[in-house]
């Protein structure tokens, strides 16, 4: 009898370790926050459950758990103690076999309107130790409402192998606009749930979303996923956004404008489903939710995924030489300006990710940006490789190398991998320049880089008129400070009216015979009695002119480079894939063909 009670408790506990977890939400319009329900198989011992404290893709400490109340369980249908055990974890007692049936709300801030992006890590607990099993997702919403996000549909739901893909979904829920195409076999949805929809044209954006999705076919030599949702919030802006990958999904800021910069994110955020998502450190998965991982590698996954994002665009011809010359030249300035990066390295910049910001992390890196400097360094890596071996290598080929590496779920790879493949590839020569770029502080040799593929890149040391504050010379006929000054002595949007007594125009036109005079005024060393014009207000301001110095920057061909120099640069430019040339179109357009 005790042997059949032994092995009766045995298959239950196995059974539990192959159970799954079903969440329900429910989301009312109007309200302050959001339900949640799990549904936790157990066999009557305590269960733990927790909040994340940080979400993948975004190294910084959120504390979700404060938005976090009314924690409640039941079991066999009777109500059970739950005792809050820290910040981010809570206990339900122990008792009768069965499933438990945990609840709590969650607090959105600010009433739900009529959409709303729910993120996984933010909203959704797991149990501790079980986050493989299977789980699935379901929603009450009010009538009209739909949802959409990146997992496996399955009857009135989704569904996950585990925690970690159910979480690395976001979900757009609501009454929202969606555009959709297909592509390689691969459905993609565009689902806008925040900002002005009639701002944006969205033909242009399901154009650029296309062109995107074929690029990085071609490049990978097939798509990762079986389904694709961008999920977007329209902004009022000319150019930019933000963005934060996800598994078979991606929420981007995207700027109604549709400026380069904007496709550049969109050509980033896609990138990663590859490298981050599947081409990952082994520190990036199985996560611990509690902690900030550690990994080195941020300067690889994120800086150059932003480096392969804005080379693929100009590569496939999507934009030009000229685009891709001006990322060259920001990215770099932008690393330059950073007096830290003599202090530390991209390695370390990534791997102390968590002592930003007091200990809490954030996006962007420790004492330099792993994003920028990480650009720079891929290009210089990728330069180097092609000139090591003659063309045969560049970076392309690490990637490809680590895809086959990493892909079909099998574990990250270890980071001193990256420098075992260059140098597999590109001789001791490589791991040299792996140790000096990477591992150590410094200037990074973008001149000399940039000459092995017949470029110079050339800075030029001007002076200006520094009146101690920048201004914006108008086509309205408005002199304007486009920034104000940290104490307030100016302002933004603050207009010069009057210089020395010589006051603006009655009009444009006369203004700008005016401006002339003004800028002879405005010399180095000069004294100026300003009239300012803010609101209603007219106020005066002395102003002494320093000299300010500025660097033009400006990259070159070289006319002089050798058969090899502008071999590696042509390499460089078309890559190896379809023979080295992507794909033309009449005009130097791609062609786009509909696969359905």
């Amino acid at each position: 009898m005790r042997l059949g009670l032994t092995s009766t408790l045995v298959l239950a506990l196995a059974a539990v370790g192959f159970c799954r977890v079903d969440y329900r939400v429910k989301v009312v319009e109007g309200a302050t926050a959001i339900d949640v329900e799990m549904v936790i198989p157990s066999d009557g011992k305590p269960v733990v459950v927790q909040i994340p404290n940080w979400a993948p893709g975004s190294y910084r400490l959120v504390e979700s758990f404060k938005s976090v109340n009314e924690v409640t369980a039941l079991r066999a249908s009777r109500k059970v103690v739950v005792n809050r055990l820290d910040d981010n974890s809570w206990e339900v007692s122990g008792g009768m076999s069965g499933d438990i049936v945990l609840r709590y709300q969650r607090a959105m801030g600010s009433a739900i309107g009529n959409r709303l992006h729910m993120t996984g890590p933010a909203n959704l607990m797991y149990v501790k130790g079980r986050v493989k099993e299977d789980c699935t997702l379901k929603f009450d919403l009010p009538a009209g409402w739909r949802s959409t996000c990146g997992l496996e549909v399955k009857g009135d739901g989704y569904v996950a192998p585990d925690y970690d893909v159910l979480i690395d979904n976001p979900v757009t829920i609501g009454i929202f606009e969606s555009d959709f195409y297909e592509l390689k076999g691969v459905k993609h949805e565009i689902a806008y749930y925040g900002g002005d929809v009639s701002q944006v044209n969205r033909a242009a954006v399901i154009d650029y979303c296309k062109k995107i999705t074929l690029l990085q076919d071609d490049f990978w030599s097939g798509l990762p996923f079986k389904k694709y949702v961008w999920h977007f919030t329209v902004m009022n802006a000319a150019d930019g956004g933000w963005g934060l990958e996800h598994l078979s999904s991606t929420t981007i800021g995207l700027a109604s404008g549709l400026g380069q910069g904007t496709v550049g994110v969109m050509n980033h955020e896609y990138f990663h489903a590859w490298n981050v998502k599947r081409i990952r450190s082994k520190a990036l998965g199985p996560f611990d939710y509690l902690v900030l991982p550690k990994t080195g590698a941020l300067w690889m996954l994120e800086g150059v995924t932003d480096y392969y994002a804005h080379l693929l665009l100009y590569r496939y011809q999507v934009y030009n030489e000229d685009y891709m010359k001006s990322r060259i030249i920001r990215n770099v300035r932008t690393t330059r300006a950073n007096a830290e990066r003599m202090n530390v390295s991209p390695y370390d910049s990534s791997y102390r990710v968590g002592e930003a910001a007091n200990g809490r992390g954030n996006s962007a890196g420790f004492g330099v940006n792993y994003y920028n400097t990480g650009w720079v360094v891929g290009l210089c890596l990728d330069i180097e490789l092609r000139d090591a071996t003659n063309g045969k290598y560049s970076f392309d080929d690490v990637l490809y190398q680590l895809w086959e590496e990493c892909k079909d779920d099998q574990s990250g790879f270890e980071e001193h991998r990256i420098r075992e493949i260059m140098v597999e590839m590109g001789g001791e020569r490589m791991g040299v320049a792996y140790d000096t770029w990477v591992m150590k502080p410094g200037e990074l040799p973008v001149e000399k880089q940039l000459e092995k593929i017949g470029y110079r890149f050339i800075e030029t040391e001007t002076t200006f008129a520094d009146l101690g504050f920048p201004v914006s010379w108008g086509t309205d006929g408005r002199l304007v400070v486009s920034r104000g000054t940290r104490d307030q002595e100016w302002r933004t949007n603050d207009e010069i009216v009057e210089v020395n007594g010589m006051a603006k125009g009655a009009d444009a036109h006369v203004t700008e015979h005016v401006w002339e005079d003004w800028r002879e005024m405005m010399k180095p060393g000069a004294t100026l009695k300003l009239k300012v014009k803010r609101g209603d207000e007219i106020l005066e301001r002395t102003v002494a002119v320093k000299e300010g110095k500025t660097v033009d920057t400006l990259i070159e061909e070289m006319k002089d480079a050798s058969a090899r120099v502008k071999a590696l640069r042509e390499g460089w430019f078309r890559g190896p894939k379809n023979g080295g040339s992507p794909w033309w179109f009449p005009r130097g357009r791609l062609l786009f063909v509909a696969d359905k």
